[in-house]
């Protein structure tokens, strides 16, 4: 899978498709080492894309994936090694056990 990056747009935070791309934007310490990963519909990780501190302002992180097909992955960030949902996805899935398993589908507005 390979993706283009590009800088995304921090007027609008949480994910979104945007024609051919999809826009991630989310709060993160220039200092952090943020990545998105990418899950396939079975909850396995499909990729893990990493976001160098070029992509952000302040305390913003914003990457634009060119070339990204929206309904056949779910994600979550990794920052500093951390699992983190996304504070605005529209839909958070698949609990087993009480724990969430696979997190964030994207949003597609």
């Amino acid at each position: 899978m390979n993706f283009r990056l590009t800088k995304g747009n921090f007027l609008k935070t949480g994910a979104y498709i945007e024609g051919d791309s999809a826009v991630f934007t989310f709060a993160a310490e220039k200092e952090d080492e943020c990545s998105i990963v990418l899950l396939d519909k079975s909850g396995n990780t499909a990729c893990v894309i990493d976001i160098p501190a070029e992509y952000s302002t302040g305390s913003l992180y914003s990457v634009r994936l060119h070339g990204f097909c929206g309904n056949e992955y779910a994600y979550y960030f990794r920052i500093n090694g951390k699992r983190c949902i996304d504070p605005y996805a529209t839909r958070i899935f698949g609990r087993e056990n009480g724990m969430i398993k696979q997190e964030v589908i994207m949003a597609t507005k």
